[in-house]
């Protein structure tokens, strides 16, 4: 809930794109879970799923270095061939007088 609540102030909703919950959903579940019978015990495993869920998404979703090198959870997309192409070609274009070092 914590992480997903960090992503929502910054404006990151690629969670929400995921089928993740709100931080405010996850919230209320892990209160139901709570509150429930502590007995039960696949009401706990329903909380370890969320948490895992979670966990997953951030590794496969978000740069590993962004909090360590920029302090920010750095948001990773599959942009499309023909944007990628271009930024390719803009940035061989602006690097054009570069000389070669051979290093």
């Amino acid at each position: 809930m914590v992480r997903l609540r960090a992503w929502e102030a910054v404006g990151l909703d690629v969670h929400r794109e995921a089928g993740l919950p709100t931080a405010h959903e996850a919230l209320e579940r892990i209160i139901g879970i709570l509150t429930t019978t502590p007995s039960d015990p696949a009401v706990f495993a329903r909380a370890s799923l969320l948490g895992r869920a979670v966990f997953d998404f951030r590794m496969s979703r978000f740069a590993w270095a962004g909090p360590a090198d920029l302090r920010a959870d750095v948001a990773l997309d599959t942009p499309d061939e023909h944007a990628l192409i271009e930024a390719l070609a803009d940035f061989l274009w602006a690097s054009r007088h570069q000389q070669l070092t051979g290093e």
